[in-house]
């Protein structure tokens, strides 16, 4: 993963003459003293000023307004270390001046009236087993409900099948049609730095009820199936990979739409989703038959990047990052999320990476 920064220029040392120029180095970095790390702190908190004026619009901000805010806004600068301190006694973390598009959309719901994201899955059981995972259930102490035999979950979940092999057979299809009971699991609503705390658990849990005689799982959340092999298989790798394997397995990509690529149920990690326009991969040499697999290399390496190795708010919206060395560059902006109703449990709140030719 290359992230574009900008990187300050420095002379070429002179190496011909190593012994005197090292001994020049030492005498200046003793002359040296230490710069002092100051920060912007808003006199009223940038993300209550934020929430104010989504409420006078009564819409979502653009970034636009969210910039001309942050901008009019007064502020002190403060040493870094004593605005720790200040977040520590407040228990308040205000929003990040400099990453302001994303952390805004990232903490949104922080600071406004909206609907918190939370994971639902439906779960079909047959028989003896509906007494067996309930009993997994309680001791886990997961919130569910049981709802009785309905006649078109087969067919739901056919509809939302993932493209991870192997996918669903007719047999297992027709075996979810005989369920007696399916139960309804869901979290409790969570913020973005909650998720991966919430979500990350339900992977071995998916196992242990796939292991009693679960018919199947579906995530509701990222409009997701997968086969009960496929969900096994995530399942083993999780032991060894798991922030992988939650990016690979919690959300829905590719999904088509008629002129772009989308990722379903990036906000069950707590992040936003990903879009990618049809004809931004056509530019960079993709196919009609393999731009949805291309779209998918992309977004789930930027994903697990950004969720893995990347320091906190140091990826901002306007960088650029490339795959490879030699694959064209990419821009990456943070935008509202507009599929879904915010009522919707796929919608995101926490927006959607779009990304474009550089």
């Amino acid at each position: 993963m290359e992230e574009a920064r900008e990187m300050e220029q420095t002379t070429a040392k002179d190496q011909t003459e190593p012994k005197e120029q090292a001994e020049q180095e030492v005498h200046t970095a003793q002359k040296q003293e230490p710069t002092e790390v100051l920060v912007p702190q808003f006199v009223v908190p940038l993300g209550t000023t934020l929430a104010e004026l989504e409420t006078t619009k009564q819409r979502l901000l653009t970034n636009e307004e969210i910039i001309e805010c942050r901008d009019k806004e007064p502020c002190v600068m403060m040493k870094a270390e004593d605005v720790e301190k200040l977040s520590a006694v407040r228990e308040f973390v205000d929003i990040h001046a400099e990453n302001v598009l994303a952390d805004w959309h990232r903490r949104r719901i922080e600071f406004c009236e909206s609907f918190w994201p939370s994971l639902v899955f439906y779960v079909p059981t047959k028989g003896e087993v509906t007494q067996d995972c309930r009993e997994l259930l309680d001791a886990r102490e997961v919130k569910y409900e049981i709802k009785p035999h309905s006649k078109t979950l087969h067919k739901h979940f056919e509809e939302q099948a993932s493209w991870y092999t192997p996918v669903a057979s007719g047999e297992e299809i027709a075996s979810i049609a005989e369920h007696t009971d399916y139960f309804v699991l869901r979290t409790k609503p969570f913020k973005s730095s909650q998720a991966l705390e919430i979500s990350a658990p339900f992977i071995p849990l998916i196992g242990e009820l796939l292991d009693l005689g679960a018919l199947g799982v579906s995530l509701e959340t990222a409009n997701l199936v997968h086969s009960k092999e496929a969900w096994m298989r995530f399942v083993r790798r999780f032991r060894e990979q798991p922030l992988e394997t939650c990016v690979f397995s919690l959300a829905q990509m590719p999904v088509t739409t008629p002129d772009s690529i989308i990722s379903i149920g990036m906000h069950c990690l707590g992040q936003p989703d990903y879009s990618i326009k049809k004809e931004t991969l056509l530019s960079m040499g993709f196919t009609p038959e393999n731009m949805g697999e291309a779209a998918c290399n992309l977004f789930q390496s930027l994903a697990t990047y950004l969720i893995g190795t990347c320091p906190p708010n140091s990826f901002i919206s306007g960088n650029t990052f490339s795959i490879t060395a030699d694959a064209p560059r990419l821009k990456v902006d943070i935008q509202n999320c507009n599929l879904f109703k915010d009522a919707d449990i796929r919608y995101n709140p926490f927006g959607v990476w779009h990304l474009s030719r550089d």
